[in-house]
Protein backbone atom coordinates (compact mmCIF):
# COMPACT_ATOMS: atom_id res chain seq x y z
CA UNK A 1 0.00 0.00 0.00
CA UNK A 2 1.19 3.35 -0.79
CA UNK A 3 0.74 6.23 1.49
CA UNK A 4 0.99 9.72 0.15
CA UNK A 5 2.16 12.15 2.77
CA UNK A 6 1.93 15.22 0.54
CA UNK A 7 -0.86 17.68 1.18
CA UNK A 8 -3.88 17.29 -1.11
CA UNK A 9 -3.14 20.37 -3.19
CA UNK A 10 0.32 19.13 -4.05
CA UNK A 11 -0.43 15.52 -4.69
CA UNK A 12 -0.17 14.37 -8.30
CA UNK A 13 -3.53 13.84 -9.97
CA UNK A 14 -4.70 10.63 -11.31
CA UNK A 15 -4.15 10.24 -14.99
CA UNK A 16 -7.86 10.46 -15.70
CA UNK A 17 -8.27 13.77 -13.83
CA UNK A 18 -7.63 17.16 -15.44
CA UNK A 19 -6.88 20.28 -13.48
CA UNK A 20 -9.29 23.22 -13.77
CA UNK A 21 -6.47 25.65 -14.62
CA UNK A 22 -5.69 23.60 -17.69
CA UNK A 23 -9.32 23.66 -18.78
CA UNK A 24 -9.53 27.42 -18.26
CA UNK A 25 -6.31 27.86 -20.29
CA UNK A 26 -7.61 25.68 -23.14
CA UNK A 27 -10.95 27.48 -23.05
CA UNK A 28 -9.16 30.86 -23.09
CA UNK A 29 -7.03 29.77 -26.05
CA UNK A 30 -10.14 28.63 -27.90
CA UNK A 31 -11.86 31.95 -27.22
CA UNK A 32 -8.73 33.82 -28.32
CA UNK A 33 -8.60 31.72 -31.52
CA UNK A 34 -12.28 32.38 -32.25
CA UNK A 35 -11.82 36.12 -31.62
CA UNK A 36 -8.79 36.18 -33.91
CA UNK A 37 -10.67 34.21 -36.56
CA UNK A 38 -13.61 36.63 -36.45
CA UNK A 39 -11.19 39.57 -36.48
CA UNK A 40 -9.47 38.24 -39.61
CA UNK A 41 -12.84 37.52 -41.24
CA UNK A 42 -13.98 41.04 -40.33
CA UNK A 43 -10.83 42.54 -41.85
CA UNK A 44 -11.37 40.51 -45.02
CA UNK A 45 -15.00 41.64 -45.17
CA UNK A 46 -13.99 45.27 -44.60
CA UNK A 47 -11.34 44.98 -47.31
CA UNK A 48 -13.88 43.49 -49.75
CA UNK A 49 -16.40 46.23 -48.93
CA UNK A 50 -13.76 48.94 -49.41
CA UNK A 51 -12.84 47.41 -52.79
CA UNK A 52 -16.51 47.32 -53.77
CA UNK A 53 -16.89 50.94 -52.67
CA UNK A 54 -13.88 52.00 -54.75
CA UNK A 55 -15.24 50.11 -57.77
CA UNK A 56 -18.66 51.71 -57.26
CA UNK A 57 -17.11 55.19 -57.02
CA UNK A 58 -15.06 54.56 -60.17
CA UNK A 59 -18.18 53.26 -61.95
CA UNK A 60 -20.14 56.31 -60.76
CA UNK A 61 -17.42 58.62 -62.08
CA UNK A 62 -17.50 56.82 -65.45
CA UNK A 63 -21.29 57.08 -65.54
CA UNK A 64 -21.15 60.79 -64.73
CA UNK A 65 -18.66 61.27 -67.57
CA UNK A 66 -20.96 59.35 -69.89
CA UNK A 67 -23.93 61.47 -68.76
CA UNK A 68 -21.94 64.62 -69.47
CA UNK A 69 -20.95 63.21 -72.86
CA UNK A 70 -24.57 62.33 -73.66
CA UNK A 71 -25.71 65.80 -72.55
CA UNK A 72 -23.06 67.47 -74.71
CA UNK A 73 -24.09 65.29 -77.66
CA UNK A 74 -27.73 66.24 -77.04
CA UNK A 75 -26.80 69.93 -76.97
CA UNK A 76 -24.81 69.51 -80.16
CA UNK A 77 -27.69 67.61 -81.74
CA UNK A 78 -30.13 70.35 -80.70
CA UNK A 79 -27.81 72.98 -82.17
CA UNK A 80 -27.55 70.97 -85.39
CA UNK A 81 -31.34 70.58 -85.52
CA UNK A 82 -31.75 74.34 -85.10
CA UNK A 83 -29.17 74.90 -87.82
CA UNK A 84 -30.93 72.38 -90.04
CA UNK A 85 -34.27 74.12 -89.48
CA UNK A 86 -32.72 77.47 -90.35
CA UNK A 87 -31.19 75.97 -93.49
CA UNK A 88 -34.49 74.37 -94.42
CA UNK A 89 -36.30 77.64 -93.85
CA UNK A 90 -33.85 79.23 -96.26
CA UNK A 91 -34.13 76.42 -98.81
CA UNK A 92 -37.90 76.05 -98.91
CA UNK A 93 -38.60 79.65 -99.97
CA UNK A 94 -35.82 79.37 -102.54
CA UNK A 95 -37.35 76.23 -103.96
CA UNK A 96 -40.79 77.85 -103.97
CA UNK A 97 -39.22 80.84 -105.68
CA UNK A 98 -37.74 78.54 -108.27
CA UNK A 99 -41.20 77.08 -108.82
CA UNK A 100 -42.60 80.59 -109.25
CA UNK A 101 -39.99 81.45 -111.89
CA UNK A 102 -42.14 80.31 -114.85
CA UNK A 103 -45.07 82.33 -113.51
CA UNK A 104 -42.97 85.48 -113.43
CA UNK A 105 -41.12 85.08 -116.70
CA UNK A 106 -43.46 83.19 -119.05
CA UNK A 107 -46.02 85.58 -120.47
CA UNK A 108 -47.49 86.30 -123.85
CA UNK A 109 -47.46 90.08 -123.76
CA UNK A 110 -46.00 91.60 -126.90
CA UNK A 111 -43.38 94.27 -126.42
CA UNK A 112 -42.59 93.36 -122.76
CA UNK A 113 -39.26 91.86 -121.76
CA UNK A 114 -38.12 90.70 -118.30
CA UNK A 115 -34.41 91.33 -117.70
CA UNK A 116 -33.88 90.42 -114.04
CA UNK A 117 -35.70 88.63 -111.25
CA UNK A 118 -34.20 89.27 -107.81
CA UNK A 119 -35.46 87.35 -104.80
CA UNK A 120 -35.31 88.89 -101.35
CA UNK A 121 -36.97 88.15 -98.03
CA UNK A 122 -39.80 90.55 -98.80
CA UNK A 123 -40.56 89.23 -102.29
CA UNK A 124 -39.40 89.17 -105.90
CA UNK A 125 -38.19 92.29 -107.68
CA UNK A 126 -38.94 92.24 -111.41
CA UNK A 127 -36.83 94.46 -113.69
CA UNK A 128 -37.64 94.81 -117.34
CA UNK A 129 -38.57 97.11 -120.17
CA UNK A 130 -41.54 97.53 -122.40
CA UNK A 131 -42.44 99.22 -125.62
CA UNK A 132 -46.11 99.43 -124.81
CA UNK A 133 -47.79 100.69 -121.61
CA UNK A 134 -50.76 98.39 -122.27
CA UNK A 135 -48.47 95.32 -122.09
CA UNK A 136 -47.10 96.59 -118.80
CA UNK A 137 -50.63 97.08 -117.46
CA UNK A 138 -51.62 93.56 -118.58
CA UNK A 139 -48.47 92.10 -116.98
CA UNK A 140 -49.25 93.97 -113.76
CA UNK A 141 -52.78 92.52 -113.76
CA UNK A 142 -51.34 89.08 -114.60
CA UNK A 143 -48.99 89.25 -111.57
CA UNK A 144 -51.63 90.64 -109.23
CA UNK A 145 -53.80 87.56 -109.91
CA UNK A 146 -50.91 85.22 -109.00
CA UNK A 147 -49.43 86.99 -105.98
CA UNK A 148 -50.48 88.57 -102.72
CA UNK A 149 -49.31 92.07 -103.59
CA UNK A 150 -47.64 93.81 -106.53
CA UNK A 151 -46.01 97.23 -106.14
CA UNK A 152 -44.62 99.35 -108.97
CA UNK A 153 -41.35 100.84 -107.76
CA UNK A 154 -40.47 102.88 -110.83
CA UNK A 155 -41.24 103.45 -114.52
CA UNK A 156 -38.74 105.53 -116.51
CA UNK A 157 -38.65 106.46 -120.17
CA UNK A 158 -35.45 105.67 -122.05
CA UNK A 159 -34.81 108.84 -123.94
CA UNK A 160 -36.86 109.21 -127.11
CA UNK A 161 -36.82 105.52 -127.97
CA UNK A 162 -40.35 104.86 -126.76
CA UNK A 163 -39.18 102.17 -124.36
CA UNK A 164 -39.93 102.28 -120.65
CA UNK A 165 -37.80 100.63 -117.95
CA UNK A 166 -39.87 99.34 -115.05
CA UNK A 167 -39.16 97.98 -111.62
CA UNK A 168 -41.86 96.24 -109.57
CA UNK A 169 -42.02 94.06 -106.50
CA UNK A 170 -44.28 91.02 -106.17
CA UNK A 171 -44.91 89.45 -102.77
CA UNK A 172 -46.17 85.92 -102.23
CA UNK A 173 -46.00 84.72 -105.84
CA UNK A 174 -47.66 81.34 -106.26
CA UNK A 175 -46.59 78.83 -108.93
CA UNK A 176 -49.03 78.24 -111.78
CA UNK A 177 -49.42 74.53 -111.14
CA UNK A 178 -49.15 72.88 -107.74
CA UNK A 179 -46.05 70.74 -107.53
CA UNK A 180 -44.61 68.60 -104.80
CA UNK A 181 -41.19 69.26 -103.29
CA UNK A 182 -38.93 66.26 -102.80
Amino acid sequence: MKINLLPKEERPLKQSQVRWEFLVGIFGLLILGVVMLFSVLGQITISDLENQEQEALAREARLLQEVQLVNSIRKELTALEVQEQSHLSLLVPASLSALALPTLSNHSFAGLWIETLEWSESGVEVLGYTQDAISLSQYLYFLSERSEEVLIRSINNIGTTGFRVFRMEAKGVEPDEPTELH
